[in-house]
């Protein structure tokens, strides 16, 4: 599983190197073709799904704190840190390893 601690580690370097006001949902998929897999990386209402022959078999779970408000990374304006909702110091990634069939 290392792959996916590796996806984990990308969004939370990128979102420490964010210099700007705003927030975002993320959604990162690595495949790995030897070992045919895929590793991903989710947060919030961003998504993916895994279709085979034409049929949908695998999609990632929503994370939202109530309807319509997903979890964020977020960057809030100075004076209204502690104001917004931010996901930063949770960051609950969802980690999932799908064995891909040939």
């Amino acid at each position: 599983m290392y792959l996916s601690y590796g996806l984990c580690d990308v969004l939370q370097i990128c979102f420490n190197l964010t210099l700007c006001v705003g927030s975002c949902t993320a959604c990162v998929v690595a495949l790995h073709r030897e070992e045919s897999a895929i590793y991903t990386a989710n947060l919030g209402d961003s998504g993916f799904r895994v279709i085979r022959a034409g049929k949908i078999v695998h999609r990632s779970q929503e994370q939202q704190h109530y309807f319509n408000t997903p979890f964020q990374l977020a960057v809030a304006p100075s004076d209204m840190q502690g104001l917004v909702l931010s996901d930063r110091s949770a960051m609950q990634l969802l980690f999932i390893k799908l064995t891909m069939k040939k």
